[in-house]
């Protein structure tokens, strides 16, 4: 069977899904350690494709592509994800990006990312603004591996297993604080799609009304700001007016993804408050 034929078969195999030709592209790159202008080139070669199958299988049943390539890109660099770590979704880089508009110019910062999973939005901030020193707190023991792998390659990062509900926030004081928390109703979590339910439940359920995590960022973690600090962090569809409303009397912005969903939210403090800890 030539490289053509397999792709084709297996894009049969993955129909009605929209993605299938993607999907398929991507895992015989994968599969066949050819890149897209090399398929392309040498789509008449014959292999032997039980190996890219297997991988076509997987995806069939429901696995996330993500953690079939062991990869994926977010805001121009690789990250590396797998069963238990929330997946790089490009709506996120908006975070990054909010930290790194904030953060240009500056000489030096302290930069907290909470529930980081594979660090992908704080590494990117640490590969982009490298006078940041940048803090990654992370719960999940399946994520970590993933998250100290992905971090290795940066000096000015550190990977702190840490509970954000529970940490200890007593003598913090930083310039950023980013958060892309679980923030999915937790009655809403059986009805997500069959990908999605292959990610950690640990990154996805925040409470009863998805808003817990947010909470404890108002009570415990906003305090933290130095003068003109920020916090800016992820929310759900419609949540971001409740998260808005959690962090007053800061001031806050909310900023919409590529497809005009609120999707970032930015309370900015232009005093210091250190009345809770």
């Amino acid at each position: 069977m030539t490289i053509r034929e397999a792709m084709r078969k297996a894009e049969r195999l993955l129909l009605p899904s929209e993605d299938a030709r993607f999907d398929v592209l991507c895992l015989a790159q994968a599969a066949f350690a050819l890149n897209r202008t090399e398929l392309r080139l040498r789509g008449d070669k014959t292999v032997e494709p039980e190996g890219f199958f297997a991988l076509v299988q997987r995806r069939a049943a429901g696995e996330p592509l993500q953690y079939i390539l062991g990869e994926w890109e977010f805001f121009g660099l690789r990250f590396a994800v797998g069963q238990g770590v929330l997946i790089p979704r490009p709506e996120t880089e908006l975070l990054a990006q909010t930290a790194l508009e904030y953060l240009r110019g500056c000489a030096r910062a302290l930069v907290y990312d909470l529930c980081a999973g594979s660090g992908c939005v704080g590494l990117s901030v640490a590969h982009y603004c490298p006078q940041a020193q940048v803090k990654l707190l992370e719960l999940s023991e399946e994520a970590m591996p993933y998250l100290r792998k992905n971090a290795a390659a940066y000096p000015n990062a550190e990977v702190v297993k840490a509970d954000v509900l529970n940490f200890p926030t007593a003598g913090i004081s930083c310039q950023v604080i980013l958060a892309n928390p679980p923030y999915v109703a937790t009655e809403e979590i059986d009805s997500l799609s069959t990908e999605v339910r292959h990610e950690p439940r640990m990154a996805l359920d925040g409470g009863a009304d998805g808003l817990d995590f947010y909470r404890v960022l108002a009570e415990k973690w906003l305090p933290r700001l130095e003068k003109d600090g920020i916090l800016a962090c992820e929310c759900g569809e419609n949540q971001a007016m409740a998260v808005a409303a959690l962090f007053a009397p800061c001031k806050t912005e909310i900023l919409r993804d590529l497809q005009g969903i609120e999707r970032v939210v930015i309370a900015k403090c232009a005093s210091v408050r250190r009345e809770k800890a």
